[in-house]
């Protein structure tokens, strides 16, 4: 069977939806799953039967994880937490690093004790933690607070995207609220972990250049691409880049991190070492990129896909694109099944997907004589690029958006090449900033140049007639009808495709 890791794939995605909309006791499905693993050790010598097990278990694993995943321990802090609110005080110790907002911070904590009254328990579980008092906490502290406790308000319930789904599919069923009056008290963590306190130093240090060299609208759009920190990004840029279908390039996304790999690869080449080493530098620097974000979706699976090329690169193996997709699907669904549903998780791979899928097609079906110049052929790829990721992510976006973007195609041909040079100048920047400082203002002079031009290109583009629609609530049915029959079509293509080579040959 060819590409075997995407049928794996597919399996276990459907049994998670199966998982969702099925509810079965987790040790039915963990026995299930035993039964079938075990038929497929006893029939390995039958291709077709070992063949139908692996794929059954696989499904059967996908609505397991999910099962098991919303299966909670009696002292889990989901348990405790009441829709109303009610008064406690809690300890646990900060798992993310916090994030500043006007007056409050923000940040998640493994839940440890919970005191209700007179009575004091062992908890477990994440709490989203609003903190509206000075502090100085770090991640890996340990904290214990008096404040409010309560289940996430279900902001936009009559939408599609509603906050406390959005928590859910993080585990997080609690937050807790610390007002300016209560009493909060921060242990620091003897022998906490040495790397994040250097990844703190540096996101710090790397803060303060941004702030004191650009100004704020700069510094919120080069915080966003460069650390993960959309909180100062200007509303008015914000929703200028929703309607013309690329606000993804305020994410840090897997843009970012091919633009980060271009960046590494360039700078290492400057150096006589064997390609082997240089595309292992780049692998370990892709690792820290993914992990100095927040380990974002989107950064992890440009990461997993960009490492099995470079990997193959060096044991001189064959890359499937497919297949590395595939990977990194599996990797982050099998760490946190209800991904699946966060629409962060559904753009980047189907965004990924359809280029893979359609954007050959495309190239393919153009002149040839236009293929022959080499900027028409630039230009070509550009737009075949642009388009498959707009067929694939279309429908996704107007379920969920209620907008339906057509200048997303020209507007990512022109702002795509905009970005790699605000992130290269960005990097410049920051790296040279560091080391003379004298230089940073000078080279701010680029950020504030290529950010500003960034704003007048996307106006100019959402100015355009028609450049985007705002649409009425759009039923789940018609966004799988429209995904149905994209995949007929794709399958179509290949299966003709198949065939004329068959003939050829």
């Amino acid at each position: 069977m060819k590409k075997p890791l995407v049928f794996l794939t597919i399996l276990y995605i459907l049994g998670i939806v199966f998982g969702l909309y099925v509810s079965i006791p987790v040790w039915v499905l963990l026995l299930s799953l035993l039964v079938t693993v075990a038929g497929a050790y006893f029939f390995l010598n039958n291709a077709r039967i070992f063949f139908l097990s692996v794929l059954a278990a696989f499904f059967l694993m996908g609505a397991f994880s999910l099962s098991l995943s919303l299966t909670f321990p009696e002292d889990h802090i989901k348990n405790y937490t009441p829709s109303s609110g009610l008064n406690v005080v809690l300890s646990g110790t900060v798992i993310t690093e916090p994030v500043y907002k006007k007056n409050k911070s923000v940040f998640i904590i493994n839940a440890e004790n919970l005191k209700i009254l007179e009575s004091t328990l062992e908890v477990s579980g994440k709490v989203l933690v609003w903190c509206f008092k000075e502090n100085q906490i770090n991640i890996h502290d340990h904290i214990t607070a008096q404040g409010k406790l309560y289940q996430p308000f279900p902001f936009d319930s009559g939408k599609k995207l509603n906050y406390r789904d959005y928590l859910a599919q993080k585990a997080i069923y609690s937050q807790f609220s610390i007002s300016g009056g209560s009493v909060l008290i921060t242990e620091k963590k003897r022998g906490s972990n040495v790397l994040l306190k250097g990844m703190q130093r540096l996101k710090g240090k790397i803060r303060g250049i941004i702030d004191v060299n650009l100004s704020a609208s700069a510094s919120g759009l080069i915080s966003a691409m460069i650390l993960g920190d959309r909180t100062r990004v200007p509303d008015i840029l914000n929703e200028s880049l929703q309607r013309s279908g690329t606000v993804h390039v305020l994410a840090v996304s897997g843009l970012h991190t091919g633009i980060i790999i271009l960046i590494a690869l360039l700078f290492f080449r400057m150096f006589a070492m064997h390609y082997r080493l240089r595309y292992i530098l780049v692998i370990l620097v892709l690792a820290f990129y993914c992990w100095f974000t927040g380990n974002r979706i989107s950064v992890f699976r440009a990461t997993i896909m960009a490492s099995v090329f470079l990997l193959g690169e060096i044991i001189n193996r064959d890359y499937d694109p497919m297949s590395a997709l595939s990977l990194s699907a599996l990797i982050i669904l099998w760490v946190n099944p209800a991904e699946l549903f966060n629409v962060g998780f559904q753009l980047s791979f189907c965004s990924v997907l359809s280029i893979f899928l359609i954007s050959n097609k495309i190239i393919m079906s153009s002149p040839l004589r236009f293929k022959e110049v080499k900027a028409i052929r630039f230009l070509i790829q550009g737009f075949s690029v642009s388009l498959g990721a707009w067929i694939g992510t279309v429908g996704i976006v107007a379920y969920y958006f209620n907008i339906f973007t057509p200048i997303s195609v020209m507007a990512n041909i022109i702002i795509i090449p905009l970005l790699f040079l605000i992130i290269l100048s960005a990097v410049l920047f920051i790296f040279l900033g560091g080391i003379i400082p004298g230089a940073a203002s000078v080279l701010a002079l680029n950020c504030e140049f290529f950010t500003v031009l960034l704003y007048k290109v996307n106006s100019l583009l959402i100015s355009i007639p028609m450049a985007y629609l705002e649409l009425a609530d759009i039923s789940l049915k018609y966004v799988f009808l429209y995904y149905i029959i994209l995949s007929i079509l794709c399958f179509y293509e290949s299966i003709n495709c198949r065939q004329s080579l068959k003939h050829a040959d």
